[in-house]
């Protein structure tokens, strides 16, 4: 389950968090993926967030970060509703040194979006 607070909206702010695997143990390298860390790179209120998102092994601290950039864009929709979408790239480092974590970043957002589209519908 991945476990995140950014806890405030401005450019710059930086988090660590652990990473452990949200699937079964085979598809990951073991129960410890190891973390991330994530800088916020630009706001842009209501519309966009992009954020430096480092990718980090069990080590943590000690180990090397294999940084990426996620974007978050927020438009509107019909209907009075928002259309998200997330691009999660520059992940070449990442599957070189941790393919299998590589694999599971797809998987791993499709699950955090599912479950914020339930938890929309439901306070809908």
């Amino acid at each position: 389950m991945i476990r995140a607070a950014l806890e405030r909206s401005r450019k710059g702010i930086e988090r660590r968090h652990g990473l452990t695997s949200p699937f079964n143990s085979s598809t990951w390298t073991g129960a410890d993926a190891g973390g991330f860390e994530c800088e916020l790179l630009e706001l842009v209120p209501d519309q966009r967030l992009v954020f430096r998102w480092g990718f980090v092994g069990p080590e943590r601290t000690h180990g090397p970060t294999y940084d990426s950039l996620l974007t978050v864009t927020l438009r509107e929709a019909p209907d009075g509703a928002t259309l998200l979408t997330l691009v999660h790239e520059r992940l070449d480092e990442l599957a070189a040194a941790m393919p299998r974590v590589a694999e599971s970043v797809g998987p791993g957002w499709q699950m955090v979006l599912d479950k914020l589209a339930a938890l929309a519908a439901a306070v809908a």
